[in-house]
């Protein structure tokens, strides 16, 4: 389905107000965020170091997959399309909200070792940082419309009470039957072998 962000409302000749319109010049501007966050779904789908505190144990990242000093603790840049929607954040859920990741990424990280050489720190004032925020409220959309699935209608239960109650007695009736034709064939455990079936 369209988007329907307020971002995309902008991108179609709607205005932004005014602390969206100031996040989007420092979202591609004095915060760099563009540099990763970039493309029509934020993200430029790469793998970035952003100086992470170290896990115990430490996650190694796309290392696991590619063994290369330059992967090592670096995990793919996510989209921000509808970023409102999915706390916490990062890799390990480590940032419970928006306004904490922008904090991280406002002091340079924290930790310098093997962090990419994109993120630096920012030094935005609070304004700054409320503006950033207001704009990355512009790129959620409406939730999309969960519909109920449409279920058959119930069966008409079964002679004897439930479905495995019927069957049940259903086979206990053959049982019968065959034995009065002398033929072998008996049900053993009754419940037992029926309920045995649908485990």
């Amino acid at each position: 389905s369209p988007r329907d962000s307020v971002f995309d409302g902008y991108r179609g000749g709607a205005p932004l107000a005014a602390e969206a319109a100031r996040g989007m010049i420092l979202f591609a501007g004095k915060a760099h965020c563009v540099q990763c966050h970039a493309g029509p779904d934020f993200s430029d789908g790469l793998f970035h170091s952003v100086g992470h505190t170290r896990e115990d144990p430490v996650d190694p990242g796309r290392y696991a997959v590619i063994p290369l000093e330059e992967t090592f603790r670096a995990f793919k840049t996510p989209s921000l399309r509808d970023a409102a929607w999915t706390p916490p954040y990062f890799h390990d859920g480590s940032q419970s909200d928006l306004r904490a990741v922008v904090d991280f990424y406002d002091r340079g990280g924290d930790e310098e070792e093997g962090r990419d050489a994109l993120i630096k720190p920012l030094m935005l004032s609070e304004g700054e940082k409320l503006d950033l925020l207001a704009f990355l409220d512009t790129l959620t959309s409406s939730p999309a419309p969960v519909l109920a699935p449409v279920l058959p209608p119930d069966e008409e239960p079964a002679p004897g009470g439930d479905a495995v109650s019927g069957l049940i007695a259903a086979v206990s009736r053959a049982s019968e039957r065959d034995e009065a034709g002398g033929k072998s064939f008996s049900v053993v455990g009754g419940a037992g072998i029926v309920g045995a079936a649908f485990l």
